[in-house]
């Protein structure tokens, strides 16, 4: 009953973020997810909160220099071995307006455990801070993520906007 309402405020998490889709993908149909928010709050309170609680995670979509943004990566749709485990990595990297990498991490997120039987929504960890310098380039950077499902192979990405405003 517990990972039911967890699940519930899962989907409600997602029903903020204006995804197309709010119900968890089916296991082997991996998928990850990049949110940005002004403010940790919505990572304490993933954690923290009884499950019949929703979690929002407000959407950030402009940034100024010094600011700084908090990026989660949500994970649905993994894969487990045949003692009901999943292991997922989450890679990231973020493309300047002229679109040169500006940074790139492997492996920088991770999440592991028991897979919940019903189809679920994880938030890999850590959560990423981006925060940009007053001599960055103004426009939109690109934040791209990728989910590496350790147990079937499987990769998936999103891409998130930025624009660092003047």
């Amino acid at each position: 009953m517990r990972n039911l309402l967890r699940l519930a405020s899962i989907f409600f998490l997602l029903a903020s973020l204006s995804v197309q889709a709010v119900e968890p993908n089916k296991t082997g149909d991996l998928s990850v997810i990049v949110a940005l928010s002004k403010s940790l709050k919505y990572l304490h309170t993933w954690v923290s909160t009884p499950p019949e609680a929703g979690v929002p995670v407000p959407r950030l979509r402009q940034i100024m220099p010094e600011e700084t943004g908090y990026a989660a990566f949500i994970v649905t749709g993994i894969s487990a071995n045949d003692k009901n485990e999943f292991n997922y990595s989450v890679s990231w990297r973020l493309i300047s307006p002229s679109g040169e990498i500006v940074f790139a991490y492997p492996s920088y997120a991770r999440g592991n455990g028991q897979l919940n039987v019903l189809p679920a929504f994880y938030m890999a960890d850590p959560a990423l801070d981006i925060i940009f310098e007053q001599k960055d380039s103004a426009g939109i950077y690109i934040l791209e993520a990728t989910a590496i499902d350790h147990v079937s192979g499987q990769k998936s990405c999103h891409s998130y906007q930025l624009r660092l405003m003047k």
